[in-house]
């Protein structure tokens, strides 16, 4: 090529630019600034190579490229919406076929439900339904303290500033959940040195060496009643509730009922909008709901259900003189019924904190005592055994886990371990299927690519190589009300 056909080449190239920044500004899809700002570089060039060329080179004919380049433009768009239509379409398919199956499953008697945190902690927490701990007011207080400490000063986003960056290195801009913002707080509260406070288990860890691990888990608890009821003040305040204000001071002021009956007795989860996905679950005729979270209110949705569960608790530190009279396992026949339920708690309870698997050292102890399947010299079974029957033979339905926390990995170790005692058992595989709902926004890992879903899917698949799995990417109280809507077996 010789060197006057390096610019004609080089002009070309930019005549091509200018046509594709007029399709782009017509079409919206870049801002005006920066439109002005291409096209003063592009045209500067331009002017020099035709200088350099002796104006010897004709003007391309701009309109016909942006002409071509507009059809190009719209056969990629309408290639992308064809294969954006026939996603939906798989997606709805694979959603009915769910919605079907897990139907099937609940008028065999046949579906078991397991319930994380995260179904409560954003209703209950989330005073303002912005996403963020505290209240979004221009006041001080212990809440509005908290949103400054947490680097929040615009509702819905959580950005990665001066002091959240360096905490979170490795997850610039990344809004925070609720359970992880709690996290930084106590890990605030704390003086926890490391980077890492969003990590609820590495805070509780250090918290337990500095404290012993049961006043360890006291002060997460007093930590999460403190915290709720200084939002509720600020609240109440800024709405003008002196009624409300009062009785939340004089709750904050006996820490000693438990985190359950505050949140009931304030009543925040009932004044949330949109349905509750609990009490969408207390109205099905199911036996046995299993649940990782230290609190009573599967319990208590239930009891509003008109049903009377039964609390039973995953003993892999206690001993079963340590219980009170009503969480016992029962001496009699007594089986479990949909009017009658057993609540399991699998990670402990709230009750006796002790039993809470908060720190990292209490997840790997359980899953010792899992892989052992028994707790301690103690001989006892590590898991009910109508609750391991249950996990081994029936249908799951998870709700409410994030892929990276602790409880769903561990948990997930717990169901392998009931599939491969079962396949042992039995000679069959089980469970018969596995139905993981995970909010993708919930989902730090999870982009708005389709195929990271697919990546993750996979990687689930792995746990239950035999099992029918299947992954729904919906929110929890809209796949809930899907299903209640187009399930006939219900009460």
């Amino acid at each position: 090529m010789n060197n006057k056909n390096k610019p004609e080449a080089e002009l070309q190239g930019i005549e091509s630019a200018l046509a594709e920044l007029e399709v782009a500004r017509e079409d919206g899809m870049i801002d005006f600034a920066r439109y002005l700002q291409l096209k003063a570089n592009y045209e500067t060039r331009k002017a020099t190579l035709l200088e350099e060329l002796g104006f010897i080179t004709p003007i391309p004919d701009h309109d016909s490229q942006r002409a071509a380049i507009k059809i190009q433009h719209s056969r990629r768009s309408m290639i992308e919406e064809q294969a954006a239509d026939e996603e939906t379409e798989r997606q709805q398919t694979n959603k009915q076929s769910l919605i079907d199956r897990l139907c099937d499953s609940m008028s065999a008697n046949r579906l078991t439900p397991i319930i994380g945190d995260t179904v409560r902690h954003e209703r209950i927490f989330d005073i303002d339904s912005d996403k963020v701990l505290g209240v979004a007011a221009n006041g001080g207080g212990h809440a509005g303290a908290a949103r400054s400490e947490l680097g929040t000063t615009v509702p819905s986003v959580f950005p990665a500033s001066a002091e959240l960056s360096g905490a979170i290195p490795i997850l610039p801009q990344r809004k925070l959940s609720i359970t992880e913002q709690l996290a930084v707080l106590w890990a605030k509260k704390s003086n926890y040195p490391l980077a890492d406070r969003h990590r609820i288990a590495r805070v509780a860890q250090y918290n337990a060496v500095k404290m012993g691990v049961f006043n360890a888990k006291k002060d997460y608890l007093k930590f999460q009643k403190t915290q709720l009821l200084e939002e509720v003040i600020e609240a109440a305040e800024k709405e003008n509730m002196p009624d409300v204000r009062a009785h939340a001071e004089h709750l904050k002021n006996n820490l000693k009922r438990s985190f359950t009956d505050i949140v009931e007795d304030l009543g925040l989860c009932r004044r949330k909008k949109g349905s509750d996905p609990l009490d969408i679950l207390a109205r099905w005729p199911i036996r046995c709901y299993v649940t990782t979270s230290y609190y009573d209110f599967v319990e208590r949705a239930l009891e509003a259900a008109n049903k009377k569960p039964r609390t039973r608790l995953c003993l892999w530190n206690l001993d079963v003189v340590d219980l009170r009279k009503e969480h016992k396992p029962a001496d009699d026949d007594w089986e479990p019924s949909a009017e009658e339920p057993i609540v399991y708690h699998l990670f402990g309870s709230e009750h006796y904190p002790e039993s809470m698997l908060l720190c990292e050292d209490d997840y790997v102890e359980y899953l010792m005592y899992l892989a052992q399947d028994k707790v301690g010299d103690s001989g006892d079974r590590f898991i009910l055994p109508f609750v391991e029957s249950r996990l081994r033979n029936s249908s799951l339905l998870l709700l409410g886990y994030r892929l990276h926390d602790w409880d769903f990995r561990v948990l997930l170790r717990v169901l392998r371990k009931a599939k491969q005692t079962g396949k042992k058992s039995s000679g069959r595989s089980a469970p018969d299927s596995v139905a993981i709902q995970l909010d993708a926004k919930d989902q730090f890992e999870i982009t708005k690519d389709d195929k990271a879903k697919e990546n993750a899917t996979e990687y689930l698949t792995g746990y239950f190589d035999e099992a029918k799995l299947k992954v729904d990417w919906d929110r929890t109280d809209s796949f809930l009300e899907t299903l209640w809507t187009q399930c006939p077996h219900k009460k």
